[in-house]
């Protein structure tokens, strides 16, 4: 715990940082309204698990919606890992181990740039080791009666994390099946009464996770849809391409330091590094053999089997489940889960490679001659320099990125001047007009920014000055939700058609060719009703569920004279073709503001008006 306050208090700073994307529709989501949280939840980027959901709510609730509270619970866990992670492999290793791991970890530059965003990587990470401990009780004594207990405790705990059903259903596997290594088959003969014993203690902690992940898990599965972890996944790959793809991953677990840490996600300051093109191929091999040593003397404990059965089964469901595109296989960010249980294996295979040098060569070469006490002294300091250069590789591997990590504390990701662009949108906007938000993936940063954030803008001299009239300090009002419009490319401009052609209609009503035109409208009013309800269409396009996108929101974009438009940055282009059609349909750009990788602000207005308003 000493050892990381430094590091945490030094990351303090970097908890003040504005949210950018990946964070940010993480803060609409936990901070909606329970009325409709549950609904809400339904679109959500990726699944948040109730126990961390309820850690960060409550940050908010408690210190603020700043983005430092928010990433509080997170950076503090980092301190809490530290501890589980050093309890855990002294449990099989010596205290220089156990230190050794620590830093491996939680010093590691991908693991801190996680541990200080609003994401759930290190408090999954500190269930997954909680989880393990509760379920390996106490390092002596059977502690029968208070087996039970500690399997449901683990069951909580298990609520913090996603993937936490990938460890606890190996762990009750384990226990039911094999008695962490005594098989119940005796004889052919299955031992009825320990069975249900210990089905009774593994069951409650199964089903209160099962039902977790199937009920309020499975309910924020939106992202499914998506193709952003296709490579990630074993589904639809021909038997060749499969075995080359697990092959790879497994390759790529093998060459991370530590291992498993994510190589996914370019975002990260890894991705900003340039590593020597050897280390993967030195770390590696070092990797597979220390390993397999930690994977052998595990096996010799009761204790260690369970480990073995819940990282083993841990990357066999995961791998299953990458087969349905249910969740992705390989060194990603969602499956920091497992790193602590891959560094526990190959750190207790070069603590038990040591004490086997060493033993070898105070005890078992004592009473040789000199010259051979000699020769065994030289090999033991050859081989004592070749962990020390496996260790001082594996922690540069880890910790290079950690002073890039601090100098890069400023850089932007992208959306996160969200925050300056609700506040500039609040300054434009006059009582009547409409604020259009333009890109689908804007509309959870948006609704954070504009209904919750207590944050202030980052660039305050870059926005359009306060409205006339506004109280000295205050500043001006929020745009409630039912105001604004969200839109996805191609919607503007089904809603332009709708009611220019329900204009046309109005002026032939006697016509058939009348009839034929209103029932037009209809069809394209009932596609925009349609969109607002469900969220998406059979074009793929989507808005948001609760903007009420239907006939009387098109009907309001026509009756007002202003529209403030919102682009997020990255649908710019995308959407180029509804803001052309709006300057088509008669709207003039006038006002502007920029946001870097955010996005822009432009206020419409239609051109008769600001004709006359020019004439006069």
């Amino acid at each position: 715990m000493l050892l990381l306050t430094g590091p945490v208090v030094l990351l303090a700073s970097y908890l003040r940082r504005p949210f950018w994307y990946d964070e940010i529709w993480r803060g609409h989501f936990v901070s909606e309204p329970l009325s409709s949280v549950w609904s809400e939840l339904a679109v959500a980027n990726t699944p948040s698990a109730l126990g961390w959901f309820g850690l960060v709510r409550l940050s908010g609730e408690v210190f603020g919606w700043h983005t430092w509270a928010l990433r509080l619970p997170g950076l503090l866990a980092l301190a809490v890992l530290g501890v589980a992670v050093a309890v855990l492999v002294r449990r099989f290793a010596g205290s220089v181990a156990a230190a050794f791991a620590v830093c491996w970890l939680c010093l590691n530059a991908t693991f801190l740039d996680l541990a200080t965003q609003l994401k759930p990587y290190t408090v999954e990470t500190v269930a997954t080791v909680a989880v393990v401990l509760l379920w390996l009780g106490p390092v002596r004594g059977d502690d029968t009666r208070g087996r039970g207990v500690r399997r449901m405790a683990a069951g909580v705990v298990a609520l913090c994390s996603v993937p936490a059903v990938f460890v606890i259903l190996p762990l009750a596997a384990v226990d039911v099946l094999g008695g962490g290594g005594r098989s119940l088959l005796r004889r052919g003969q299955l031992r009825r009464s320990q069975l249900g014993r210990r089905l009774r203690e593994t069951l409650p902690a199964v089903v209160l996770v099962t039902v977790h992940t199937l009920v309020f898990l499975g309910h924020q599965s939106a992202q499914r849809a998506g193709d952003y972890w296709d490579t990630q996944f074993l589904a639809g790959r021909d038997p060749w391409e499969a075995v080359c793809f697990v092959g790879d991953q497994l390759w790529r677990i093998l060459a991370g330091s530590p291992p498993g840490i994510d190589q996914f996600d370019p975002s990260l300051v890894p991705g900003y590094l340039h590593l020597p093109h050897y280390l993967p191929w030195l770390l590696a091999p070092l990797t597979g053999v220390f390993g397999a040593v930690g994977i052998a003397a595990l096996a010799r404990r009761a204790d260690g089997r369970r480990v073995l059965a819940a990282l083993v089964g841990a990357e066999v469901l995961m791998l299953g489940a990458s087969a349905v595109r249910f969740w992705p296989f390989g060194p990603t960010r969602t499956n920091q889960f497992v790193v602590p249980l891959l560094l526990l294996v190959v750190v207790v295979g070069v603590d038990r490679v040591v004490r086997r040098v060493v033993r070898w060569v105070v005890r078992d070469r004592g009473d040789a001659a000199p010259r051979d006490r000699l020769l065994s002294a030289l090999g033991a300091m050859s081989g004592a320099m070749v962990l020390l250069i496996v260790a001082g590789v594996a922690l540069a591997g880890g910790l290079s990125g950690d002073r890039l990590l601090w100098e890069r504390r400023d850089r932007l990701r992208g959306l996160d001047l969200m925050v300056d662009a609700t506040v500039a949108t609040r300054r434009l906007v006059r009582p009547g007009d409409v604020v259009v938000v333009g890109g689908r993936l804007a509309r959870p940063g948006w609704i954070y920014a504009m209904e919750v954030s207590d944050d202030l803008p980052r660039r305050p001299e870059a926005l359009p000055p306060v409205p006339a009239g506004t109280a000295a300090g205050a500043e001006a009002p929020r745009v409630a939700r039912a105001d604004t419009v969200f839109v996805v490319p191609g919607l503007l401009r089904r809603a332009e058609l709708a009611t220019s052609t329900a204009a046309d209609s109005a002026t032939a009503a006697d016509s058939a060719a009348a009839a034929d035109s209103v029932t037009a409208v209809d069809k394209a009013a009932a596609t925009l009703a349609d969109t607002a309800v469900t969220g998406s269409t059979t074009d793929s396009d989507s808005a948001g569920a609760d903007n009420g996108a239907d006939v009387a929101a098109v009907a309001h974009l026509e009756r007002s004279n202003r529209l403030v438009v919102f682009v997020f940055d990255i649908e710019e282009k995308a959407m180029a073709a509804d803001l052309a059609a709006l300057r088509q349909d008669g709207w003039c750009p006038g006002e502007q503001g920029s946001f870097r990788l955010t996005g822009s602000v432009t206020v419409y207005e239609r051109c008769v008006a600001r004709t006359a308003q020019s004439a006069k």
